[in-house]
Protein backbone atom coordinates (compact mmCIF):
# COMPACT_ATOMS: atom_id res chain seq x y z
CA UNK A 1 0.00 0.00 0.00
CA UNK A 2 1.27 3.57 -0.81
CA UNK A 3 2.20 5.82 1.96
CA UNK A 4 0.81 9.00 1.58
CA UNK A 5 1.49 12.19 2.58
CA UNK A 6 -1.79 14.47 4.01
CA UNK A 7 -2.73 16.77 0.67
CA UNK A 8 -3.48 13.14 -0.68
CA UNK A 9 -4.95 11.44 2.15
CA UNK A 10 -7.55 14.16 2.03
CA UNK A 11 -8.01 14.19 -1.88
CA UNK A 12 -8.98 10.25 -1.54
CA UNK A 13 -10.82 11.21 1.72
CA UNK A 14 -13.49 13.58 -0.65
CA UNK A 15 -13.11 11.37 -3.51
CA UNK A 16 -14.67 8.44 -0.67
CA UNK A 17 -17.37 10.91 0.71
CA UNK A 18 -18.57 11.64 -2.77
CA UNK A 19 -19.00 8.23 -4.04
CA UNK A 20 -20.75 7.26 -0.90
CA UNK A 21 -23.05 10.07 -0.61
CA UNK A 22 -23.71 9.62 -4.46
CA UNK A 23 -23.54 5.58 -4.38
CA UNK A 24 -27.59 5.34 -5.72
CA UNK A 25 -26.45 7.54 -8.98
CA UNK A 26 -23.47 4.92 -9.84
CA UNK A 27 -21.27 7.86 -10.74
CA UNK A 28 -18.60 7.21 -13.31
CA UNK A 29 -14.62 8.42 -12.93
CA UNK A 30 -15.10 12.32 -14.56
CA UNK A 31 -17.86 13.01 -12.70
CA UNK A 32 -16.05 12.14 -9.24
CA UNK A 33 -13.12 13.59 -10.75
CA UNK A 34 -14.87 17.12 -10.98
CA UNK A 35 -16.54 16.90 -8.10
CA UNK A 36 -13.53 16.92 -5.97
CA UNK A 37 -11.70 19.40 -8.15
CA UNK A 38 -9.03 16.89 -9.98
CA UNK A 39 -8.00 14.86 -13.49
CA UNK A 40 -9.69 11.87 -14.13
CA UNK A 41 -6.09 10.44 -14.59
CA UNK A 42 -5.17 11.55 -11.54
CA UNK A 43 -7.92 10.90 -9.65
CA UNK A 44 -8.01 6.93 -11.10
CA UNK A 45 -4.27 6.75 -9.75
CA UNK A 46 -4.09 8.22 -6.02
CA UNK A 47 -7.65 6.20 -5.86
CA UNK A 48 -6.19 3.16 -7.04
CA UNK A 49 -3.01 3.18 -5.11
CA UNK A 50 -4.06 3.89 -1.90
CA UNK A 51 -7.29 1.95 -1.46
CA UNK A 52 -6.08 -0.98 -3.82
CA UNK A 53 -9.04 -0.57 -6.33
CA UNK A 54 -10.56 1.84 -8.90
CA UNK A 55 -13.29 3.99 -7.95
CA UNK A 56 -15.85 2.10 -9.71
CA UNK A 57 -15.17 -1.14 -7.82
CA UNK A 58 -15.18 1.32 -4.78
CA UNK A 59 -18.71 1.75 -5.17
CA UNK A 60 -19.34 -2.42 -4.54
CA UNK A 61 -17.71 -2.53 -1.65
CA UNK A 62 -19.53 0.13 0.28
CA UNK A 63 -19.07 -0.48 3.29
CA UNK A 64 -22.60 -0.66 4.82
CA UNK A 65 -23.84 -2.51 2.50
CA UNK A 66 -21.08 -4.94 3.45
CA UNK A 67 -21.40 -4.53 6.73
CA UNK A 68 -25.22 -5.50 6.61
CA UNK A 69 -24.48 -9.06 4.23
CA UNK A 70 -22.06 -10.08 7.11
CA UNK A 71 -24.66 -9.16 9.47
CA UNK A 72 -26.73 -11.79 7.80
CA UNK A 73 -24.95 -14.86 9.15
CA UNK A 74 -26.56 -18.01 10.13
CA UNK A 75 -27.33 -17.20 13.86
CA UNK A 76 -23.74 -16.77 14.94
CA UNK A 77 -22.73 -13.79 16.70
CA UNK A 78 -20.17 -11.19 14.82
CA UNK A 79 -17.36 -11.87 17.02
CA UNK A 80 -17.70 -15.41 16.19
CA UNK A 81 -18.67 -15.09 12.27
CA UNK A 82 -15.68 -12.49 12.19
CA UNK A 83 -12.89 -15.33 12.20
CA UNK A 84 -14.45 -16.82 9.14
CA UNK A 85 -13.81 -13.76 6.98
CA UNK A 86 -11.05 -11.66 5.61
CA UNK A 87 -8.26 -13.57 7.83
CA UNK A 88 -4.95 -13.42 5.58
CA UNK A 89 -2.43 -16.34 4.99
CA UNK A 90 -0.16 -13.90 7.25
CA UNK A 91 -2.22 -13.96 10.04
CA UNK A 92 -2.79 -10.42 10.83
CA UNK A 93 -5.01 -11.46 14.40
CA UNK A 94 -4.51 -8.23 16.27
CA UNK A 95 -4.49 -10.57 19.39
CA UNK A 96 -1.79 -12.74 18.83
CA UNK A 97 0.51 -9.97 18.57
CA UNK A 98 -0.72 -7.37 20.95
CA UNK A 99 -0.01 -8.00 25.07
CA UNK A 100 -2.66 -5.56 27.18
CA UNK A 101 -1.30 -4.31 30.41
CA UNK A 102 -3.05 -2.05 32.46
CA UNK A 103 -1.74 1.00 34.53
CA UNK A 104 -2.01 1.52 38.21
CA UNK A 105 -4.68 2.40 40.00
CA UNK A 106 -2.52 5.65 40.73
CA UNK A 107 -1.55 6.49 37.36
CA UNK A 108 -5.19 6.55 35.90
CA UNK A 109 -6.92 8.52 39.17
CA UNK A 110 -3.61 11.00 38.48
CA UNK A 111 -3.92 11.79 35.34
CA UNK A 112 -0.50 9.85 34.68
CA UNK A 113 1.64 11.37 37.62
CA UNK A 114 4.75 9.90 37.72
CA UNK A 115 4.73 8.66 33.97
CA UNK A 116 7.10 9.76 31.63
CA UNK A 117 5.74 9.25 28.09
CA UNK A 118 7.82 9.78 24.98
CA UNK A 119 6.00 10.35 21.63
CA UNK A 120 6.39 10.81 17.93
CA UNK A 121 5.07 11.95 14.84
CA UNK A 122 4.45 9.41 11.65
CA UNK A 123 2.71 9.65 8.43
CA UNK A 124 0.45 6.65 7.59
CA UNK A 125 -1.24 5.27 4.48
CA UNK A 126 -4.64 6.26 6.49
CA UNK A 127 -3.32 9.69 7.61
CA UNK A 128 -0.95 11.39 10.38
CA UNK A 129 -0.30 9.59 13.62
CA UNK A 130 1.07 10.34 17.02
CA UNK A 131 2.31 7.67 19.24
CA UNK A 132 3.01 7.83 22.78
CA UNK A 133 4.48 5.33 25.08
CA UNK A 134 6.01 4.62 28.57
CA UNK A 135 8.61 2.22 29.68
CA UNK A 136 5.80 -0.43 29.35
CA UNK A 137 4.81 0.19 26.16
CA UNK A 138 2.27 1.85 24.10
CA UNK A 139 -0.13 4.15 25.94
CA UNK A 140 -1.58 6.50 22.88
CA UNK A 141 -2.29 6.50 19.47
CA UNK A 142 -4.26 8.53 17.67
CA UNK A 143 -4.80 9.86 14.26
CA UNK A 144 -4.37 13.56 13.94
CA UNK A 145 -5.00 16.75 11.79
CA UNK A 146 -1.77 18.57 13.03
CA UNK A 147 1.11 18.19 15.24
CA UNK A 148 0.00 21.14 17.47
CA UNK A 149 -3.28 19.60 18.03
CA UNK A 150 -2.01 16.16 18.60
CA UNK A 151 0.21 17.53 21.06
CA UNK A 152 -2.61 19.46 23.01
CA UNK A 153 -5.00 15.96 22.67
CA UNK A 154 -2.20 13.88 24.23
CA UNK A 155 -1.37 16.42 26.96
CA UNK A 156 -5.00 16.53 27.68
CA UNK A 157 -5.00 12.64 27.96
CA UNK A 158 -2.13 12.66 30.28
CA UNK A 159 -2.33 16.05 32.50
CA UNK A 160 0.11 15.09 35.48
CA UNK A 161 2.76 12.96 33.24
CA UNK A 162 6.07 14.39 32.34
CA UNK A 163 6.17 14.19 28.03
CA UNK A 164 9.09 14.70 25.80
CA UNK A 165 9.18 13.99 21.87
CA UNK A 166 11.75 11.13 20.63
CA UNK A 167 11.29 8.12 18.55
CA UNK A 168 11.61 4.98 20.57
CA UNK A 169 11.77 1.40 19.19
CA UNK A 170 8.32 0.85 20.10
CA UNK A 171 6.74 3.13 18.08
CA UNK A 172 8.29 1.68 14.78
CA UNK A 173 6.94 -1.77 16.09
CA UNK A 174 3.20 0.01 16.54
CA UNK A 175 4.38 1.16 12.63
CA UNK A 176 4.03 -2.18 11.65
CA UNK A 177 0.63 -2.35 12.04
CA UNK A 178 0.13 0.30 9.14
CA UNK A 179 2.79 -1.51 6.85
CA UNK A 180 0.36 -4.23 4.75
CA UNK A 181 3.81 -5.58 3.32
CA UNK A 182 5.59 -6.64 6.38
CA UNK A 183 5.14 -8.57 9.40
CA UNK A 184 3.31 -7.33 12.60
CA UNK A 185 5.90 -6.18 15.34
CA UNK A 186 4.72 -7.86 18.60
CA UNK A 187 4.10 -5.37 20.99
CA UNK A 188 2.73 -4.28 24.69
CA UNK A 189 0.27 -1.61 25.36
CA UNK A 190 0.51 -0.05 28.59
CA UNK A 191 -3.67 1.60 28.68
CA UNK A 192 -5.21 3.73 31.22
CA UNK A 193 -8.63 2.86 31.73
CA UNK A 194 -11.27 1.66 33.68
CA UNK A 195 -11.88 -2.39 34.20
CA UNK A 196 -15.12 -2.33 32.07
CA UNK A 197 -13.47 -0.57 29.56
CA UNK A 198 -10.04 -2.93 29.32
CA UNK A 199 -12.42 -5.62 29.06
CA UNK A 200 -13.94 -4.07 25.77
CA UNK A 201 -10.80 -3.07 24.57
CA UNK A 202 -9.31 -6.41 24.98
CA UNK A 203 -12.56 -7.92 23.27
CA UNK A 204 -11.78 -5.62 19.77
CA UNK A 205 -8.20 -7.26 19.67
CA UNK A 206 -9.73 -10.45 18.67
CA UNK A 207 -11.69 -8.64 15.46
CA UNK A 208 -9.43 -10.40 12.91
CA UNK A 209 -8.68 -7.90 9.62
CA UNK A 210 -11.20 -7.77 7.82
CA UNK A 211 -14.04 -8.86 10.64
CA UNK A 212 -16.59 -7.07 11.98
CA UNK A 213 -18.64 -7.00 14.95
CA UNK A 214 -21.13 -5.52 16.66
CA UNK A 215 -21.63 -3.25 20.06
CA UNK A 216 -24.17 -5.88 21.54
CA UNK A 217 -21.64 -8.60 20.83
CA UNK A 218 -19.16 -6.68 22.53
CA UNK A 219 -21.59 -6.93 25.23
CA UNK A 220 -22.06 -10.13 24.84
CA UNK A 221 -18.16 -11.26 24.85
CA UNK A 222 -17.74 -9.02 27.73
CA UNK A 223 -20.66 -11.20 29.26
CA UNK A 224 -22.92 -7.56 30.12
CA UNK A 225 -25.28 -8.37 27.76
CA UNK A 226 -27.51 -5.38 28.37
CA UNK A 227 -24.50 -2.81 28.45
CA UNK A 228 -24.26 -2.23 24.63
CA UNK A 229 -24.64 1.47 24.90
CA UNK A 230 -21.86 1.30 27.60
CA UNK A 231 -19.53 -0.78 25.13
CA UNK A 232 -20.24 1.76 22.61
CA UNK A 233 -19.16 4.58 25.38
CA UNK A 234 -15.86 2.50 25.92
CA UNK A 235 -15.82 2.21 22.06
CA UNK A 236 -15.59 5.59 21.62
CA UNK A 237 -12.60 6.28 24.23
CA UNK A 238 -9.99 3.81 22.67
CA UNK A 239 -6.61 5.65 23.02
CA UNK A 240 -5.32 2.82 20.52
CA UNK A 241 -6.33 3.48 17.24
CA UNK A 242 -6.23 1.40 14.70
CA UNK A 243 -4.55 -0.99 17.08
CA UNK A 244 -6.85 -1.58 19.13
CA UNK A 245 -9.49 -2.02 16.13
CA UNK A 246 -12.85 -0.37 17.04
CA UNK A 247 -13.23 0.90 13.22
CA UNK A 248 -14.31 -2.54 13.03
CA UNK A 249 -17.66 -2.45 15.01
CA UNK A 250 -20.44 -1.29 13.45
CA UNK A 251 -24.35 -0.92 14.56
CA UNK A 252 -26.49 -4.10 14.55
CA UNK A 253 -28.56 -2.55 11.59
CA UNK A 254 -25.37 -3.02 9.21
CA UNK A 255 -24.60 0.88 9.36
CA UNK A 256 -21.41 1.66 10.40
CA UNK A 257 -22.18 4.30 12.94
CA UNK A 258 -19.81 6.66 14.01
CA UNK A 259 -16.13 7.17 14.05
CA UNK A 260 -14.00 9.15 16.58
CA UNK A 261 -11.30 10.18 13.54
CA UNK A 262 -13.62 10.24 10.85
CA UNK A 263 -16.65 8.65 8.53
CA UNK A 264 -14.59 8.82 5.41
CA UNK A 265 -11.62 7.29 7.65
CA UNK A 266 -13.81 4.59 8.58
CA UNK A 267 -14.85 3.62 5.52
CA UNK A 268 -11.38 3.60 4.51
CA UNK A 269 -9.93 1.83 6.76
CA UNK A 270 -13.30 -0.82 6.33
CA UNK A 271 -12.98 -1.20 2.67
CA UNK A 272 -9.31 -1.74 2.34
CA UNK A 273 -9.59 -4.39 4.97
CA UNK A 274 -12.17 -6.19 3.37
CA UNK A 275 -9.79 -6.41 -0.02
CA UNK A 276 -6.85 -7.46 1.94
Amino acid sequence: MAILNAKKYRDVARAIHYLTTHNDAQPELPALAKAIGLSTSYTQKIFSDYVGISPKQFLKYISSERAKKLLRSDGASMLTASHAVGLSSTGRLHDLFVTVESMTSGAYKSGGLDLTISYSFHDTAFGPIIIASTDQGICYLTFIESKAHGLIELTHSFADATLHEDHLPVHSKALSFFLWDQPLEKITLHLRGTSFQLKVWQALLQIPCGGVTTYGDVAHAINCDKAYRAVGTAVGKNPISYIIPCHRVIRSSGALGNYRWGEERKKLLFTRESLY
